[in-house]
C-alpha cells in the first residue's frame, strides 16, 4: 500500500542514516533526530495557543508555515555556522527526494482568522473521526490556497484541492471558503482531508475489487462505452454520450475538477481516481444514516457508497494482519 508504504519508510530510512552517519574515529552525539512533528504553547498568541490545545488532545501537529523548525548544528567544515532549517517539502518522494513533476503547489496563509477556521475544522471534523485502520499524518498544513491538476497540463486544468497527502504532512487548503460553509459541506471538506492520505492506497491496491462493482455503477445507466471522462453537454442529443442530468443521477459525488465545467450546460464524468477520493472522503465523513438522508434517493450513489464500506471492512482486516 503506496502511501502506508511510504509512512513506514519516512520512519525507518532516517534513523538508518543517523546511526551510521559518524564514522568510528570521531564519534559526536548525533544532532539530527529531532522531533519536528510538534507543537508548543505559545499563550500569548491565541492562535498558537488554540493548536497547542488542539496538539496535545490528538497528539497531532498543526502547522501554518512550512518552516517548521531550525537547529544548530555547530559549524561546518569552513568554521561557519551551521543552521539547519527543517522545511515540509510536499512532493518529497521517499526513492527520489523533491521530484521535479510535482503534484501539487501552494501559497501559505497569512490571514490568522482564515488559519483558525482551518485549525477548528481539524479539531471538529478531522481529528476526531481519524480511522484506527491507517497511520495518523504527523502533521497538517494550513495554506491559503492549493494547486492541483498540474501534472498533465495538456490534459488537466489546474484547480484549488482540499487536501494533498505528502509524506510528512496532508496540506490542507480553502481556508478561505470555510467560514460560508454549511453544516455538509464542512463534513465533505472534513472528509477530504480524512481521505488524502487513504484514497491513493484503496485505489492502488483494490483495483480488483473496484473493478466489476463500483467502477460498473456508471454502465448500468447506458451503453457499455459510457464511462469515466464521459462529456455531459446539455446541447448533446447523440446517444453515444450521457443526456445532461446532475451528476448525483449518474452515481458521482462531484464532476471531473480537472475539466472544463459550465454552471448547467456542462461538465465531464470524473477520472476513477477522483471517483474513488470523492467516496472515500463520503465514508469518512459521513455516518450512515447522514449519507441515506442526503444522497437515499440516488440509487447509484448509495450502491457505490455500500461498495466503497466493502473495501473499508478489507482494508481494516488487511491491516490488522500486519
Amino acid at each position: 500500500m503506496r502511501k502506508l508504504l511510504y509512512y513506514i519508510i519516512g520512519i525507518i530510512v532516517p534513523a538508518f542514516f543517523v546511526a551510521c552517519s559518524d564514522d568510528d574515529g570521531n564519534l559526536r552525539p548525533s544532532s539530527q533526530d529531532e522531533n519536528w512533528w510538534v507543537n508548543y504553547d505559545n499563550p500569548d498568541d491565541p492562535l498558537d495557543h488554540l493548536i497547542y490545545e488542539v496538539y496535545s488532545q490528538y497528539g497531532v501537529a498543526i502547522f501554518y508555515n512550512d518552516t517548521v523548525g531550525l537547529q544548530d548544528r555547530d559549524v561546518d567544515a569552513f568554521g561557519n555556522p551551521n543552521v539547519y532549517y527543517e522545511v515540509i517539502k510536499l512532493n518529497y518522494g521517499i526513492l527520489g527526494g523533491a521530484t521535479d513533476a510535482e503534484a501539487a503547489t501552494y501559497a501559505l496563509s497569512y490571514n490568522k482568522d482564515e488559519i483558525t477556521d482551518g485549525v477548528e475544522l481539524l479539531r471538529d471534523y478531522v481529528l476526531p473521526n481519524l480511522p484506527d485502520f491507517v497511520p495518523a499524518p504527523k502533521s497538517y498544513l494550513l495554506v491559503d490556497t492549493l494547486r492541483l491538476g498540474i501534472l498533465n497540463p495538456a490534459l488537466q486544468i489546474p484547480y484549488a484541492g482540499s487536501a494533498y497527502a505528502g509524506m510528512t504532512t496532508v496540506a490542507v487548503g480553502k481556508l478561505g471558503m470555510i467560514k460560508t460553509m454549511t453544516e455538509e459541506e464542512k463534513k465533505m471538506f472534513g472528509g477530504e482531508i480524512l481521505a488524502a492520505p487513504v484514497a491513493s492506497t484503496v485505489y492502488d491496491d483494490y483495483t480488483t475489487t473496484l473493478t466489476p462493482g463500483f467502477y460498473k455503477e456508471v454502465q448500468k445507466l447506458g451503453p457499455g462505452y459510457w464511462g469515466y471522462g464521459n462529456k455531459v453537454d446539455i446541447n448533446n442529443t447523440s446517444s453515444f454520450y450521457p443526456k445532461y442530468a446532475h451528476w448525483y443521477e449518474y452515481g458521482f459525488l462531484k464532476p471531473a475538477l480537472d475539466k472544463e465545467f459550465r454552471e448547467d450546460a456542462l461538465y465531464y464524468f470524473p477520472n476513477k481516481e477522483q471517483d474513488v477520493a470523492d467516496f472515500v472522503a463520503l465514508c469518512l465523513g459521513f455516518t450512515e444514516a447522514e449519507v441515506l438522508t442526503t444522497y437515499g434517493m440516488y440509487e447509484h450513489i448509495i450502491n457505490k457508497y455500500y461498495f466503497m464500506m466493502e473495501i473499508f471492512d478489507l482494508l481494516k482486516k488487511d491491516n490488522s494482519k500486519k
